[in-house]
């Protein structure tokens, strides 16, 4: 089983706040018996239509530098959402960050660039409100 990040307890009840039930944490993306990757959270919304989206919380620890955590990031998000098209899931990633990387480090050209290129949806979290602040698709 993966870690769990220090900031998702914070992350889910965000996204409780916004109507979001956790239905997996994690939740397996199984591409065989030796191929196997876990996302941090499959979320579910019942509002008319059934929504569901999963998210791989990243809260960019002091531990390493947030160019490597957005080195790790970018990564996994790519590998999941590749993991999602073979096993024929159709359902939106999302990476989940702090808001207050979010507004700093997300800002910079490079990253901006990466993102864009990449399509890499982000979900922006205020970890000390506990609250969804903005989706980025």
């Amino acid at each position: 089983m993966p870690a769990i990040d220090q900031c998702e307890h914070h992350v889910i009840l965000a996204l409780q706040k916004a109507g979001w039930l956790v239905t997996h944490q994690p939740f397996p993306i199984r591409i065989s018996r030796e191929e196997g990757v876990y996302a941090d959270l499959r979320l579910q919304r019942i509002s008319g239509i059934t929504n569901i989206i999963i998210i791989e919380v990243k809260c960019f620890s002091e531990k390493r530098s947030v160019l490597d955590e957005f080195y790790h990031a970018v990564g996994q998000y790519l590998l999941y959402r590749n993991a999602l098209v073979l096993k024929q899931i159709n359902v939106p990633l999302f990476l989940s960050v702090p808001m207050n990387i979010y507004d700093t480090f997300f800002q910079r050209k490079m990253v901006q660039a990466v993102i864009e290129d990449a399509k890499i949806k982000v979900v922006v979290i205020d970890i000390e409100q506990e609250v969804v602040v903005r989706w980025v698709d």
